[in-house]
């Protein structure tokens, strides 16, 4: 398990136990977990965007990112 996975899994746990007491905490929580999923790589194209139809011209121009929404992209070589 990658470090942002166990972190992931840590801040979901915890924020169980704060969910009925602090709506602020909460939140804080949800945003920090939202964006470490977004550090997770993903393979051909944005998952979060839907966005498959950029894929080839993001893997040409070396993105490393989603220009839109900020997702981490991985690109086997082929």
């Amino acid at each position: 398990m990658t470090n942002v996975k166990k972190a992931i899994e840590i801040l979901k746990e915890r924020s169980l136990f704060i969910a009925d007491i602090n709506l602020d905490a909460q939140i804080s929580y949800k945003l920090a977990i939202d964006a470490l999923e977004k550090e997770i790589p993903k393979i051909s194209g944005c998952d979060i965007c839907n966005d498959t139809s950029n894929s080839r011209y993001y893997k040409n121009n070396k993105y490393r990112y989603c220009p839109y929404c900020g997702q981490k992209l991985e690109w086997s070589e082929d």
